[in-house]
């Protein structure tokens, strides 16, 4: 507030002098006349905090603000653009925001020094919605001939969607060559950063080989038969093969061996594992 003290200068001039005389000629002090002017300082300058995006808001739906206090003025919070969306104290600068996941809002923040002109600021809030969580399966498991496995993703796909099952993210939705292990497989939206809730997937160990073949040598070569016969009495299984040195078939038995020594083996056909621990001949 200003204060100005200004004489009454008329009643002190002579009859003759109007208001456009020289005062200086005809004056002296008298009353004076009191005024107020009232000068209203600019409101502080707004500033809305950082934009809030990204992964940091990934998955949430409220955020704390971050606007700066007002020396000059009170702040107030506005939506600017979004659907929805509230404050938890639209007047404290450091007030709570709460959306809708997948949303993107505009917010402004107003202070206010009537009747200046307000000062505003903008910031963006993003609550970005993470893919969904993949579907995949181990499509081969490691065996004796591939000691490795395959995990092979269907969904999500997209053109900003890239997946891990632990390592660096790619496009491709398959993984070979993967060791005997637990793998958290998940997806990430390259546009917003936010990455998918795990699915966990085990790539089993290489399976073990079949038991050692216990086999014999049934008959000998004679002078009536000239050849012997091997039979092989375990292991056994559906899925379980044997070999003296040739091709592997179902039956336990090989006749027609000419005299040599054999090296007798158990194929499992479902691994691909052998065992071969016993010599006949």
């Amino acid at each position: 507030m200003v204060i100005f003290r200004i004489f009454n200068l008329s009643r002190y001039f002579a009859s003759s002098c109007n208001y456009y005389c020289n005062p200086r000629s005809r004056w002296r002090y008298g009353d004076p006349i009191s005024f107020t002017i009232t000068v209203n300082p600019k409101p502080t300058t707004a500033n809305a905090g950082p934009d809030q995006t990204g992964p940091a808001t990934c998955n949430l739906t409220q955020v704390t603000l971050a606007a700066n206090t007002p020396t000059v003025g009170t702040g107030a919070w506005s939506v600017v653009n979004g659907t929805g969306g509230s404050f938890g104290n639209a007047s404290s600068p450091t007030s709570t925001f709460s959306g809708t996941a997948g949303s993107t809002y505009t917010l402004r923040w107003t202070i206010s020094n009537s009747p200046c002109a307000a000062s505003t600021d903008d910031v963006d809030i993003t609550f970005a919605a993470p893919p969904a969580t993949p579907t995949a399966s181990v499509t081969a498991q490691p065996n004796c001939t591939t000691p490795t496995g395959t995990i092979v993703i269907t969904t999500p796909t997209g053109p900003t969607i890239q997946y891990s099952v632990g390592g660096p993210y790619q496009s491709s939705t398959s993984f070979t060559g993967l060791m005997p292990n637990n793998y958290q497989v998940t997806a990430q939206n390259t546009a917003t950063g936010c990455i998918s809730m795990p699915l966990s997937l085990t790539v089993d160990p290489v399976p073990a080989p079949p038991a050692t073949p216990t086999a014999s040598v049934t008959a000998q070569p004679n002078c009536t038969t000239p050849t012997g016969t091997i039979v092989i009495t375990a292991p056994t299984g559906p899925t379980i093969q044997y070999s003296v040195g040739g091709p592997y078939q179902s039956s336990t038995s090989f006749t027609g061996l000419m005299p040599n020594n054999y090296q007798v083996t158990a194929q499992n056909t479902a691994t691909g594992c052998i065992y071969a621990a016993e010599s006949d001949g």
